[in-house]
């Protein structure tokens, strides 16, 4: 079955300072500092100066159908730096089976498959409804990049191991993503839902800094998916809150 995306915005990304009208529309309570992007939503944490090197999160997979693109959309987790951007996520396209877990390591400018210097998407079939938890860890000492996309329902897994050394990850993402490379747009027209509905639950969410500190979401940034990628674009998929003590965000499909 064809991957349709693991991919992620870098190059694109717009940094607010605050909640611009755009994002206000759909979403009045959002508090957080804001990054527009056209093909991701969630939660982006990052600090001056400081590095990441494990973050994990966990979502009941939701219907295909749900996704809104036709082309296909997916749930990741990411680590980030300026050069490299490694992407560990699960996709599919409307209609199928969620068993496209797969790993990537990619130049942030990426958008074709031949910038893509290390992949491997392996992973068991995971159904709707499935219990998931997706992690990813760089050991420094040893330059490895370890990653995990668990079906803790099924009892079933896709992991590996590659060798990064040197890597310095300066921020982290959880969330969605609707497109098949880095820098990336959508393959398709957004459908419009009838009314605004979540997408997904991001839960037990953790982040650890190179040092060992542990982050909770509670100070990330809210990556939401606005129609141009822009803060004056239509929001499309946002992720608004982040609750119980800065583990959870809901992932939203918006009504327009």
């Amino acid at each position: 079955m064809r991957r349709p995306a693991i991919g992620l915005v870098a190059a694109a990304a717009v940094m607010a300072p605050l909640i611009t009208s755009a994002a206000a529309s759909a979403s009045p309570a959002v508090t957080r500092p804001v990054i527009f992007s056209a093909e991701q939503a969630g939660a982006a944490v990052h600090k001056t100066r400081v590095h990441y090197r494990f973050v994990a999160t966990t979502f009941n997979l939701p219907n295909s159908n749900k996704i809104p693109y036709s082309t296909g959309g997916g749930l990741s987790v990411q680590l980030r730096s300026a050069d490299d951007i490694f992407v560990l996520g699960i996709s599919a396209v409307p209609g199928s089976q969620w068993n496209a877990a797969a790993a990537d390591l990619q130049p942030g400018n990426c958008v074709s498959a031949g910038c893509i210097f290390y992949s491997n998407g392996n992973s068991p079939v995971m159904n709707a409804g499935d219990n998931v938890t997706l992690s990813a860890f760089y050991n420094a000492s040893t330059g490895f990049m370890f990653f995990k996309a668990t079906d803790n329902t099924a009892g079933t897994f896709f992991a590996g191991r590659f060798s990064d050394p040197g890597a310095l990850f300066a921020s982290v993402r959880v969330g969605a993503e609707f497109a098949v490379f880095p820098a990336g747009t959508p393959g398709s027209a957004f459908i419009d839902p009838a009314a605004d509905f979540r997408l997904a639950l991001l839960t037990s969410t953790e982040v650890t800094q190179l040092n060992g500190t542990h982050v909770s979401l509670v100070p990330s940034a809210q990556v939401v998916e606005t129609s141009d990628g822009t803060s004056t674009g239509t929001v499309q998929v946002n992720a608004p809150t982040v609750f119980n003590n800065g583990k959870n965000t809901g992932i939203w499909v918006r009504h327009h």
